[in-house]
C-alpha cells in the first residue's frame, strides 16, 4: 500500500491480510471481489495523478523519500547484523558477574577479607 494513500480505502490492503491470515486460520477465503476493487482503485489513483503535473511531481518526490528512508533501514539492519543479540549481551554479563565469586586462578583459597589489599 502506498503510504500517502494511508487514509484512503485501499482493498489491496485486506487482499494482502487474507493472503497472510487465512493459511493460519486454515480457510481459503474468496478475494475477487477484493481484488476488482483494488484494480479500480489503482486506476483511479493512476487517473488522478496523470491528470496533474502538480499531484504527480508530489507523488515521486514522496516515492523518492520513502525510498531514502526505506534504503537507511536496510543499511542500519546490515550493520546491525554483526552485533550481539540482547540474549547474548545477558549471557555475557552473567558469565561475568559469576567469575567475580570465583578464586583467581593463580591465587589462594584464603578467604577475602572483603575489600582490602591482598596479603
Amino acid at each position: 500500500m502506498p503510504h500517502y494513500l494511508a487514509d484512503a480505502d485501499f482493498p489491496g490492503a485486506a487482499v494482502a491480510i487474507l493472503r497472510e491470515l487465512a493459511p493460519s486460520a486454515g480457510r481459503d477465503v474468496p478475494a475477487g471481489e477484493l481484488l476488482a476493487a483494488h484494480a479500480a482503485v489503482l486506476g483511479q489513483v493512476d487517473e488522478q495523478v496523470a491528470a496533474s503535473e502538480e499531484l504527480s511531481a508530489v507523488v515521486a518526490q514522496l516515492e523518492r523519500q520513502y525510498d531514502a528512508v526505506a534504503e537507511g533501514r536496510r543499511r542500519l539492519t546490515a550493520a546491525a547484523a554483526g552485533l550481539p543479540t540482547a540474549d547474548e549481551i545477558g549471557q555475557q554479563a552473567e558469565d561475568f558477574l559469576r567469575t567475580l565469586g570465583e578464586p583467581d586462578a593463580g591465587g589462594t583459597d584464603d578467604e577475602d577479607d572483603g575489600g582490602g589489599p591482598p596479603r
